[in-house]
């Protein structure tokens, strides 16, 4: 029998291999979890008539920082503007989707930054442009960013306030919010709005019958 048939490093070698295997797997965890997920992609918005359901859809629905959970969620689809409402513009309110979110950070100022830096880099993979930075002094604690002329996101973060509908909160963790709003394309009142919505509605009736008669 050879004597170097078993060696020490023939031994380490399986070692080695499962514990390459196993840095890699907990490094591409590790990244999903920092970057939030490939983004996948989105088919154009619906021109039909926006319901509640289909904001609950929109993968910017479930966009939340790591490790958040879900304390509040409201949507609601595109209708009337509220009666006492003074100010809004003309035609049919945009469907919206408000979430409120706590993450187990401690609630200072330093946290937001960390919520809206990471936002910032997450949404522009998918399209969005900061419209406006966040400016406490001035009482604006969101940061606006918007896609195209339908779509606008807030990402607001006020740690000395905890918003209406949350009822049960120890405190502890900090607490943000994401309000997504899309415009209507049914309101006839909205010239430039409907001229988009017909381009995007054209553009998926010319894919769809391109790809039917030439399959891939």
């Amino acid at each position: 029998m050879s004597s170097g048939r078993y060696t020490p490093m023939k031994l380490l070698r399986p070692v080695c291999r499962n514990f390459l295997a196993s840095a890699i797997v907990i490094a591409v965890a590790a990244g999903f979890l920092v970057l939030g997920g490939l983004p996948v992609p989105e088919g154009a918005l619906t021109t039909s008539t926006l319901t509640a359901s289909y904001m609950q859809s929109r993968p910017e629905a479930r966009l939340w920082f790591p490790l958040s959970r879900v304390l509040s969620e409201q949507a609601s689809g595109e209708g009337p503007y509220d009666p006492m409402l003074v100010g809004h513009p003309p035609g049919k309110a945009p469907a919206s989707l408000s979430l409120i979110l706590e993450v187990p950070l401690p609630p200072t100022d330093s946290t937001g930054s960390v919520i809206w830096g990471w936002y910032e880099p997450q949404l522009r993979l998918r399209g969005w442009h900061l419209v406006s930075r966040e400016n406490k002094p001035a009482g604006d604690y969101a940061q606006v960013y918007a896609r195209g002329l339908r779509e606008r996101i807030w990402i607001g973060f006020d740690y000395d306030t905890v918003p209406g509908p949350v009822t049960e909160y120890d405190g502890h963790g900090a607490i943000y919010t994401i309000h997504y709003q899309v415009a209507s394309c049914t309101d006839p009142s909205l010239k430039m709005l409907r001229a988009v919505c017909q381009a995007s509605l054209l553009t998926a009736t010319v894919t769809a019958t391109v790809g039917r008669y030439n399959p891939s």
